[in-house]
């Protein structure tokens, strides 16, 4: 008889963590990017780095969660995540272009 295959793979697993750190990376950069264009000129904060960036989307995802259901895996959560941070600048530089 053939065993059930599991969930989670090494190789999946592998692949979420080598994708963890483009996500971070990639959402840090974009919220820092949307921060310079509308938040700085608006409110006179200061910029923030993408480090900085990361951090605060960190303790966005804390207080608001990532609105996902839990039925995603992790490795589609974080592609989804880049691919929502990505969509995000898009529209946020078009936004920017009529400032």
């Amino acid at each position: 008889m053939d065993q059930p295959k599991p969930d989670v793979t090494f190789e999946r697993l592998l692949l979420g963590l080598l994708v963890f750190p483009i996500a971070v990376f990639v959402r840090g950069m974009v919220l820092a990017m949307l921060w310079g264009w509308f938040v700085v000129p608006t409110l006179h904060a200061p910029p923030v780095s993408w480090a900085g960036a990361a951090g605060l989307s960190f303790v966005g995802t804390l207080f608001f969660g990532t609105g996902d259901d839990g039925k995603k895996s992790f490795l589609k959560h974080m592609l989804s995540a880049i691919s929502a941070a990505i969509v995000a600048l898009g529209l946020g530089y078009a936004l920017h272009l009529f400032l």
